[in-house]
Parts: C-alpha cells; structure tokens; sequence
C-alpha cells in the first residue's frame, strides 16, 4: 500500500486492523476506507472531523494539529466541479441546456 498520512493515522490508533477501524469509525464500507488509506479517494470533512475527536479523546495532540491541519486546507478548497459546467460570467449560473426544454413544457411550446 502507499504511504499516506490517514493511513499512518488509523495505523497509530490501531496498529492491527487499521482500515477496518477507519470504516468502523466512519461508519462506511471497508472498501471506501481502503480507498481512502490508499490515497485514491479523499475522505469526506465530516470524518476528518469524526478521527479528530477521536484523536483527541486519546490525548494525541500532535496528530490532532495535523488533522486540523488538513481539515482547514479541505475546507479553503474550492468546490470542485465535475462534467462540462459552463459559468455565465454576468449571471453566474450554468449555462448547460439553456436552451432545452422540458419534455412536458415541449409540448405545451409546440402546440
């Protein structure tokens, strides 16, 4: 596996089964825990937050000044946006299918 730095975290808060702890904690499928620890997916906010109480409530502080670390830097990102958005720069919307529309409302223009 990678070396990556929520791997080494849920490898310091168990040492023998850390991604089963990962989704345990996270409540979510050990397969998406495994995809965070290997570096091809990104855990969501909410579970950085979640490994940050639990860090805390076990007194590791320098892993708690990484995470918020890492919990700031998600959180200054911008969103990320996905398929072939279109900005208006003067009204700031999509400008996908602004010309389409609507089967029903197809019709009712048609008629």
């Amino acid at each position: 596996m990678p070396h990556t730095w929520i791997r080494d975290l849920a490898r310091t808060l168990s040492p023998d089964r850390p991604i089963m702890f990962l989704a345990e904690v996270a409540h979510r499928p050990r397969s998406t825990a495994k995809s965070w620890a290997t570096g091809h997916r990104r855990p969501p906010i909410s579970v950085l937050k979640v490994l940050r109480e639990t860090v805390r409530a076990r007194g590791l502080f320098g892993l708690e000044a990484e995470l918020d670390y890492h919990i700031r830097k998600r959180e200054q990102e911008p969103k990320h946006r996905t398929g072939f958005w279109q900005i208006d720069p003067i009204t700031g919307q999509n400008r996908a299918n602004r010309f389409s529309l609507r089967r029903g409302m197809r019709k009712l223009w048609l008629r």
